[in-house]
């Protein structure tokens, strides 16, 4: 056979594997929507800690074909038009969001080994006197480099869900808690006590900016639950 039909073969193989990974794909955001939808539409089988929801407001569902030497540039980029598809924010929301969903997941977008591997996480967002809950699924395929061409070695699929917080059920102290959490993916020397951001001396290079964004985004949380909590007071979303 001539080194021509041989790139040839090979191109086609490499094509029906893309294929076959990209329907996996598709199957797994199937799987994500179908499990948050029971996950919302059964709130009494919720696991304890979690956030409670009312009603699930939008879906998001993305998947392709990338390079895992730049995923990173690729998934900040999906990030961000989310972001921006899901929020509108004069003071810089977006930018936490964005910042809270790298941290988050850094670790999964940086494996180098092949194979399946996938990770789900969720955060509180406040908008229109509302506190929303953003979950996000990502499930990814890295490829040998036998099976795949050049810059198109890893299969990706994510889903993002806007859902609005039942803040009839959520506490001060429990939002506090999970705020908590979120503010170590970010940096370790930041800390959120008795209603106030804390830092550290050098928070892991975060710029004062930033910092002034995610004092932002915590006031804002506290402040929607608290006007929810007012009688009277209704989300807009």
């Amino acid at each position: 056979m001539s080194n021509a039909i041989q790139k040839a073969v090979n191109k086609q193989d490499v094509l029906a594997t893309l294929q076959v990974m990209l329907v996996a794909a598709q199957a797994k955001l199937q799987t994500y929507r179908y499990e948050i939808n029971q996950q919302f539409s059964n709130p009494p089988g919720e696991e304890k800690g979690q956030i409670p929801v009312i009603k699930t407001i939008k879906f998001i569902e993305q998947y392709h074909v990338a390079s895992s030497q730049i995923l990173n540039v690729q998934f900040q980029g999906h990030t961000n038009r989310a972001a921006n598809t899901f929020f509108t924010s004069s003071w810089g929301l977006n930018a936490v969001i964005n910042l809270l969903v790298i941290k988050t997941f850094e670790t999964l977008i940086s494996h180098s080994s092949w194979g399946k591997t996938e990770d789900k996480a969720y955060f509180i967002i406040p908008e229109n006197n509302a506190l929303l809950r953003v979950d996000i699924c990502i499930w990814l395929y890295k490829m040998t480099d036998s099976q795949v061409m050049e810059n198109q070695d890893v299969a990706v699929a994510y889903l993002v869900c806007k859902s609005t917080v039942d803040h009839n059920k959520l506490t001060l102290n429990e939002l506090e808690d999970f705020i908590s959490k979120d503010l170590a993916k970010i940096s370790k020397n930041l800390s959120y006590r008795e209603g106030s951001l804390q830092v550290k001396n050098n928070p892991d290079n975060i710029d004062d900016n930033t910092v002034k964004k995610v004092k932002r985004y915590l006031d804002e949380i506290t402040k929607a639950w608290k006007n929810l909590n007012d009688e009277g007071a209704k989300p807009n979303v």
